[in-house]
């Protein structure tokens, strides 16, 4: 299979750099900048990934990982349906999984519920003893 790369042009990496510059000296607007900054990420990769995973089933490929797995999922997400990552969740084997259902969110619960997604990634992130 042929490999595709993204192009990333100067002026994406000088705008990508000057919304970082502007996060740091103006703390108040990082979270839109993370939003911006998120959003650049996914136009940029979601056709690349759209073909490889029409082209093959994750499912089939994963089976088993040799880190923690968190999936993470919107009670209301109609992009990825929570049941079928259930169950590929349950057949996945790892170390550690956990299986996390944010109960008023979507697709996004990093921004529909900030509050309670920061406090599990605190707390994650201690249990795993990242700092």
């Amino acid at each position: 299979m042929k490999r595709k790369y993204i192009r990333i042009t100067k002026i994406s990496i000088f705008i990508i750099v000057l919304l970082l510059a502007v996060g740091l000296i103006f703390p108040t607007w990082t979270p839109r900048i993370d939003v911006i900054l998120y959003l650049k990420g996914v136009s940029l990769s979601q056709k690349v990934l759209l073909e490889e995973e029409s082209e093959k089933n994750i499912t089939s490929i994963v089976d088993k990982v040799d880190i923690p797995v968190y999936f993470v999922m919107g009670q209301y997400d109609y992009m990825t349906s929570v049941n079928a990552a259930k169950e590929y969740f349950e057949v996945l084997e790892a170390p550690k999984k956990e299986f996390v259902i944010f109960e008023k969110s979507a697709h996004y619960p990093q921004f529909e519920e900030k509050a309670f997604f920061a406090e599990w990634l605190k707390k994650t992130m201690v249990s795993v003893k990242i700092t």
